[in-house]
């Protein structure tokens, strides 16, 4: 597969699924501009990883691992600042969304 089509094939995942992504995120967060940035944080790893993304794998399911673990890491960076669910909530949410 050419570089192009790498590109290209990235993009229409992303264009296709986007929405569902971003209400994973926000199902984990609760607030839209967390959710918004996580979402933009979640694309971006995506890019940079998208070479070891098996195309013959779920797309969504690979994106949804990827935004999880972002907003765990952005919820423990929030500590005390934010109101937030700890990470058994936070993981019986991401299942029951996935699903």
């Amino acid at each position: 597969m050419s570089e192009s089509d790498h590109h290209k094939d990235f993009l229409r995942l992303v264009s296709e699924n986007r929405h569902r992504i971003f209400g994973y995120v926000f199902s984990l967060t609760g607030n839209r501009a967390d959710s918004e940035d996580l979402l933009q944080e979640s694309l971006i790893t995506m890019w940079e990883k998208f070479d070891e993304f098996d195309p013959s794998t779920n797309f969504i399911a690979w994106s949804f691992k990827i935004a999880y673990y972002k907003t765990r890491n952005f919820q423990r960076k929030a500590g005390n600042s934010k109101l937030i669910f700890d990470n058994d909530i936070l993981e019986k949410v991401a299942i029951q969304f996935e699903q």
